[in-house]
């Protein structure tokens, strides 16, 4: 057990049983990078629960994302893109990991942003 996060794509318009039938492309596969969790729950101030919930996801956010894992890189953490606890959450410290996972997130998300489609949905799903 893990924190398992994904951004996935898909096309806009598809019924909710097209949905399930999972017509999604998988973009970015996170394995315990709870910083990023934070964020991405923060956008839509999510309790908790946000286990196995779909987070819409917009370019701009994407955009932000990177920016700010530049700055937490730039500036050795100092909590610009903090660290989020909790049991299968991993380590919440600013260490070799934490900034390797922002190094990732910024170098996957480039030809996401890059190749924006705007006939896709894009959203954000964690498991937990």
């Amino acid at each position: 057990m893990g924190l398992d996060q994904y951004l996935y794509c898909r096309p806009k318009g598809l019924t909710k049983k097209q949905k399930q039938e999972n017509h999604s492309n998988e973009l970015i596969y996170w394995r315990k990078a709870n910083a990023i969790h934070k964020y991405f729950t923060k956008l839509h101030d999510l309790p908790d629960g946000d286990n196995c919930q779909e987070i819409e996801i917009t370019k701009e956010n994407l955009e932000d994302l990177s920016d700010l894992c530049q700055k937490a890189i730039d500036n050795k953490g100092k909590k610009i893109l903090p660290t989020e606890s909790g049991f299968f959450f991993g380590g919440t410290e600013y260490d070799e990991y934490y900034f390797m996972s922002l190094e990732r997130t910024i170098k996957e998300l480039q030809p996401v942003i890059n190749d924006w489609d705007e006939y896709n949905e894009y959203y954000y799903f964690a498991w937990y």
